[in-house]
Formats: structure tokens, sequence, C-alpha cells
């Protein structure tokens, strides 16, 4: 399967039908910053498939809108369901979005999947996010050495540590980092980082803007 890493051409300015399409995006109700540019970055084809995660108050009248605004776009759409509140603060309505029909069939199985712990699921889930290669294989590999007992040892041993981080990568563009970076390899997939920065700038300077200024981007 392709590794959507590279996504397509990055162009200086969007056409007025991208445009639209952009502004668009801006109806969508409720949604968290991360989910905002997972949602750019599917439609740019940095992604393959992803997981929008809505606080919507009323299913009947916002999901249609959602699957609306999705579609338009030129992507598949998956409306998914109820997402008990587990880590968050309250229940979330999942829905699944792509922009091929293998990952869009293949993601709602491989979410459930990985969020049951199954590493093959995590691989994938990796992939269709985008994510370099080289940082998956790490972030397995930090996830085996927790299956082993070794978690807290070997995490530094593959990842990045949060100071490293902190120190090594300017913050504003370590804020667009949405995955862990490898040890070995961490300044080259900071070039993916920098692809991604670029495109969500070219789409919605606005939030791109508020992404600079450190808003939150966790789930």
């Amino acid at each position: 399967m392709k590794n959507p890493i590279d996504g397509g051409q990055i162009k200086r300015e969007l056409s007025p039908e991208e445009k639209r399409i952009a502004e668009s995006f801006k109806t969508i109700p409720f949604m968290m910053e991360i989910d905002r540019a997972d949602l750019i970055l599917t439609w740019r084809q940095f992604k393959s498939a992803t997981i929008l995660l809505l606080k919507i108050n009323n299913i009947k009248s916002d999901l249609p809108r959602v699957k609306k605004v999705i579609k338009d776009a030129g992507m598949l759409f998956n409306e998914g369901g109820l997402v008990e509140p587990g880590g968050y603060d309250s229940p979330f309505w999942a829905c699944f979005i792509g922009n091929n029909q293998e990952d869009f069939e293949m993601i709602p199985k491989i979410w459930l999947d990985h969020k049951s712990g199954d590493l093959n699921a995590t691989s994938e889930m990796g992939r269709m996010s985008g994510y370099p290669p080289t940082a998956v294989d790490a972030f397995i590999n930090w996830q085996i050495a927790i299956e082993e007992g070794n978690g807290d040892q070997a995490k530094a041993m593959y990842l990045l540590t949060k100071y490293e981080r902190e120190n090594l990568i300017p913050q504003d563009l370590s804020r667009f980092a949405l995955f862990q970076l490898s040890r070995e390899d961490w300044k080259k997939e900071l070039e993916t980082v920098r692809k991604w920065a670029e495109e969500i700038k070219l789409v919605d300077p606005e939030f791109y803007e508020r992404i600079k200024r450190g808003d939150p981007m966790d789930r």
C-alpha cells in the first residue's frame, strides 16, 4: 500500500474551489484542533484516512451537515458512532473519513483494534496518518518494550524525550509534529512536519497561527 507521507504537490495559492472547501471546514461543529489538522491533511492527501471526534449536540441536524462538507470536499465519509468518555471529558461522535477506498473501508476496524492494543493495527494507523515509517517503527518498538516490562527505560532508546524535543526543535515547528519523533531519524522526520505546517498555512492561515501560538493540539 502507498504511504501517504509525501502528499501532493504543494501549491502556493488555492483555487477558488479549494478556498470554498477550506472555508466549509470551519462550519463543522465542535471539532478539536488536532482533528481540524487531520481533516486538512487528509483532504490534501498527506494522510489517507483519519477519525474526527466531534462534540455534536444535535445528531439529526449536525451530522448530515458534516457529511455534506466532507463529501463536497471529495472525501469519503462514514458517520461512525458514539464514543463513550473513557479518557475524554464527555462523549464524542466518531466519524471516519478517507481519500482512498481501501484505507477508508479498513479504518473503523483498525482504529478499534489499535485502541485495544493491537500493535499491527497501531502500525497501520501510523501509515494511514502519514507518519514517517521510521517514527512508526520506533513507536512500535517502544510499545513492545512496554509489553516486556521495560517501557520506561526503552522510551529514551527509541524516541526523543520531552526535554530533547523542547531543546532540539523550534517550538513553533514542534507543535505541528502530531507523532512521536524517533531517536535515530528525527531530523529526517521533521521534513514531514515542515510539509504539514506549510500545507496547513496554505489552507487556513488563521488556524496555522493558532497552532504556532500554542493552542492545545492534544485530545
